[in-house]
């Protein structure tokens, strides 16, 4: 900005075609301009003990899974709540031993959600077919292709056709409890699954450990034009250079760094748009 005469920063389009995500999704709608620090100028943030706890609990859940999967078709019982346990303090130990961040109620709350997450599993079995399963499927927007990447936590085969999970350690929103037809993330999910099993039925749910509670969907009622509504949108912003500055208690405050030249409180340089809804 300064080498500019005090012009303030401009952030360039992003380039097609592009790896599409729930995660850039949501970054994008929260705050495009603090999508651009972390997503096209590489800027990241220190990570929090929050978020490394829940990278913790999907890796334990992850072994957990496959565990659980492999007894069953071998016919054995399931690895049971204290085998859980002592795999996520392993990891949390190990985490320590790292450098990372923790304190006994961190470690409390990681067994918690473990406990939670097993008993869930108890009360809703099925066989599980996947997990951490990643599909990545064409998609296009106004004649070009990108590709649509999803991950998904956990499949399960039920009555109905497949459930596919999502694990969730924060708090219990009516959005994640009560999910619309319009959902970003578990309409992505439901594509994703489709790509692959064209004219599967079931549901999908979001698993919320801290509560035990679930939020569930059925595949059929997913509004999938409001969807690919949502990350046309998106997708085009991207590619137009359209990142201005989110509002509210979402934004990262990463587009501080993106001020104007020698103006220390002039906040992050606008390019102008709306913001796209959560």
């Amino acid at each position: 900005a300064e080498a500019a005469g005090g012009a303030a920063f401009v952030p360039a389009p992003m380039q097609a075609p592009i790896d599409i995500s729930f995660t850039m999704l949501d970054q994008y709608s929260r705050c495009p301009a603090c999508f651009y620090m972390r997503q096209v100028l590489g800027l990241g943030e220190a990570p929090t003990t929050a978020l490394s706890t829940g990278g913790m609990i999907h890796q334990a859940l992850e072994w957990f899974g496959r565990a659980w999967r492999d007894a069953d078709v071998e016919g054995d019982d399931p690895p049971d709540a204290v085998a859980l346990a002592a795999f996520g303090r392993r990891l949390f130990d190990a985490q320590l031993r790292a450098g990372g961040e923790g304190d006994a109620l961190a470690a409390d709350e990681l067994l918690a959600m473990l406990a939670r997450a097993q008993e869930m599993m108890e009360a809703n079995r099925a066989e599980i077919l996947e997990i951490e399963r990643k599909i990545v499927m064409p998609y296009e927007v106004d004649g070009t292709a990108h590709r649509l990447i999803a991950k998904l936590d956990r499949v399960d085969r039920i009555d109905a056709g497949v459930r596919i999970i999502d694990y969730k350690t924060g708090g219990a929103s009516k959005a994640k409890l009560e999910p619309r037809k319009d959902d970003l993330q578990l309409g992505i999910y439901a594509m994703a699954i489709r790509h692959e099993m064209p004219e599967v039925g079931g549901v999908a749910e979001y698993w919320m450990l801290r509560t035990g509670e679930r939020g569930v969907i059925d595949l059929d009622s997913i509004d999938e034009a409001k969807v690919r509504a949502s990350i046309d949108k998106a997708v085009r912003g991207m590619l137009e250079g359209e990142f201005p500055q989110g509002s509210g208690y979402s934004c990262s405050g990463l587009c501080r760094l993106l001020v104007a030249g020698g103006g220390g409180d002039a906040g992050p340089a606008r390019s102008g748009g709306d913001v796209p809804s959560e």
